[in-house]
């Protein structure tokens, strides 16, 4: 959006086609599946190699500005609803190979691997299944969504299992890392990963099977080989004032533990 003196702001829409990103992007793997550096790493020297030798195969490339008037919208589900249907007008982009039928060149999705034309396939991102639920306590269901709808601001009634976070009720990743914690203190639910949150369902079927009672403590993961952990060797951290902020108070205690571990991450290491 931009804004010029005396004049209203503007939005400003803009819609791509042919722009696929990284050959390190997991839409190539599927969701939760990480594609392995080095092996990407090999085939993208490989690529380099041959736009010295030969030209490679090229994708069409189309970027549409468009300004538009931004309704008004009751929440933000309703907001990212509208935006969908404007990015998505064109539908979505045929995914088409060389020998494919229909397959028209330039408009395929290309570059592709010239020694490995079966390399591409089509992942499609689709709403979660909703699980069955039918299994569920319902007065574990009433309370676990009744604390929900209570953290959210929304009615209960609009919290059944079936509901998807991210499509119904419009949850992001920073919205799903604030309710791994908030499930954290309310149920002492502490082993959540982002992949298990879907539906209000799977937030009932976890709570049930780890909060309270059947809660298990989370242990931490051993220091990799190589890394210092004598008992009464590991230095103390760096006192945050000493630090006019963050990232050096970050570059202080790095310093500082040397090979010791600082700190450490179950999810992500």
């Amino acid at each position: 959006s931009q804004r010029k003196p005396d004049h209203p702001w503007r939005i400003v829409l803009v819609r791509t086609h042919g722009l696929w990103g990284s050959r390190f992007s997991r839409a190539y793997t599927g969701a939760g599946v990480t594609p392995h550096f080095f092996t990407e790493f090999r085939a993208g020297l490989c690529d380099i190699l041959l736009n010295f030798i030969f030209f490679m195969p090229k994708r069409v490339v189309d970027i549409r500005f468009e300004e538009v008037e931004l309704p008004h919208f009751r929440d933000k589900v309703e907001l990212n609803r509208w935006l969908m249907s404007k990015y998505n007008a064109d539908g979505d982009e045929t995914l088409l190979k060389p020998g494919d039928e229909g397959y028209v060149k330039g408009k395929g999705r290309v570059p592709y691997r010239c020694c490995n034309k079966d390399s591409v396939k089509e992942i499609a991102t689709e709403k979660p299944t909703a699980g069955n639920y039918e299994d569920l306590d319902p007065k574990e269901v009433q309370r676990v969504t009744g604390a929900l709808a209570k953290h959210l601001g929304v009615s209960q009634e609009s919290l059944g299992p079936e509901k998807s976070l991210a499509h119904d009720l419009g949850m992001d990743s920073i919205q799903k890392g604030e309710l791994i914690g908030w499930m954290d203190h309310e149920f002492n639910v502490q082993d959540v990963s982002f992949t298990e949150l879907s539906t209000v369902g799977s937030i009932v079927e976890i709570v049930s099977g780890r909060g309270g009672a059947n809660a298990k403590p989370v242990l931490g993961r051993a220091a990799p080989a190589g890394w210092e952990e004598k008992p009464g060797k590991r230095p103390g951290l760096a006192v945050l004032s000493e630090s006019h902020n963050l990232v050096e108070a970050f570059l202080r205690n790095a310093k500082r533990m040397g090979t010791a571990v600082m700190a450490g991450d179950d999810m992500s290491g």
